[in-house]
């Protein structure tokens, strides 16, 4: 198999960042985690030059970390992108980047993360077949979601081409983002993997009050229903996920969806919304692969929830013309069902537990 890229999904706890390793020590990073203590550990590894770094949108569990990236690659940044969705005052990246700007050290000025009449791309090597294109949102999109105050409805839906082969970073995308990309595409994206957007939680806005609670669960699983049948038919999905996140992440409607659409789905850290006992897991389902925030030993919030137990901690994809191949995909896969017979386990990836 040719091997053009490497992909991390990586273990940030709750949040996202991604990075793709080009060769050549030269990478790409869309989103950087809370913060950056992770994605430096790999890039300061494996990269030198860093071809374009995206923020898929202004949330502090996808931006968090461009300030300490940016002052550990002065003047080794091609190009960064990121958006406007959030009034100037409330923009956290506006100030960082224009200080890093003018001194020298963002050799180019910033870009906004926005596509014409068509997709953009951002970067692109033909002799590989690889390119990585954003497909979402327009300049219009963009303004749409300042005026109803949602920053998750302009998140950034990117997509990696390489030959045949798909993966796709959708950050934070809503419904209503997903339905303006499918009826402009007149087609559902097909892909090998899908980084599942917003954590595997809700992609809508918080209920009305005139509707009941069955009435919002109803909606929000046939929100997600539609996101896999019709928009999105992936083969393989990463959530990217803290274990000790109080939203409910990932979503039980999030799990069911995939399930029936036969979506091979994994998750980056353990909640108790797939076991009872997580120290009993510690370090995870299955050792976490470097870097990752899970901890080998016990770790705990202040209210003594336990926190980065490893699911199957950063995942690595390698990304070729003609094939896609999740690193330890088999043996986290029978990890999980191990953890099926456990009293104590009923992960969501599974449709119900076995029998002991």
């Amino acid at each position: 198999m040719t091997i053009a890229a490497e992909c991390y999904f990586l273990d940030v706890g709750q949040g996202s960042s991604n990075v793709i390793l080009l060769g050549e020590r030269r990478a790409l990073v869309i989103d950087c985690g809370r913060s950056a203590s992770i994605p430096l550990q790999l890039l300061k590894r494996h990269v030198d030059q860093i071809v374009a770094l995206i923020v898929s949108h202004n949330d502090i569990d996808h931006h968090g970390g461009v300030t300490d990236i940016l002052v550990a690659y002065p003047k080794a940044i091609d190009q960064l992108y990121f958006l406007q969705d959030r009034p100037i005052e409330h923009l956290h990246l506006y100030a960082v980047v224009k200080k890093e700007h003018e001194a020298g050290n963002l050799v180019n000025p910033p870009l906004r993360l926005e596509r014409q009449n068509k997709p953009r791309i951002i970067y692109q090597d033909e002799s590989a077949s690889l390119s990585l294109e954003l497909y979402f949102p327009t300049f219009l999109d963009n303004l749409d979601a300042q005026k109803a105050a949602e920053s998750n409805a302009t998140s950034a839906v990117l997509i990696l081409f390489c030959g045949s082969r798909r993966v796709v970073f959708p950050g934070d995308t809503s419904i209503d983002d997903w339905r303006r990309i499918r009826t402009r595409l007149g087609k559902a994206i097909a892909a090998d993997i899908v980084a599942v957007p917003h954590h595997g939680g809700r992609l809508s806005q918080t209920r009305s009050t005139n509707k009941s609670q069955t009435e919002y669960q109803r909606r929000i699983a046939d929100e997600q229903h539609w996101l896999y049948t019709e928009a999105l038919r992936c083969s393989h999905a990463v959530v990217s996920v803290g274990t000790s996140n109080n939203y409910g992440h990932p979503r039980a409607e999030t799990a069911l969806a995939l399930r029936q659409a036969q979506t091979v789905f994994l998750c980056t850290q353990i909640t108790q919304r797939c076991h009872d006992e997580l120290e009993q897991l510690r370090p995870g389902v299955i050792r976490p692969a470097f870097p990752s925030r899970s901890r080998p030993t016990q770790d705990r919030t202040p209210s003594g929830r336990s926190r980065n137990v490893a699911c199957a901690g950063t995942i690595i994809a390698e990304i070729g013309p003609d094939k896609v191949t999740i690193q330890r995909l088999e043996q986290h896969q029978d990890a999980v069902d191990r953890l099926c017979r456990s009293p104590a386990g009923h992960p969501l990836c599974r449709e119900m537990s076995f029998e002991s």
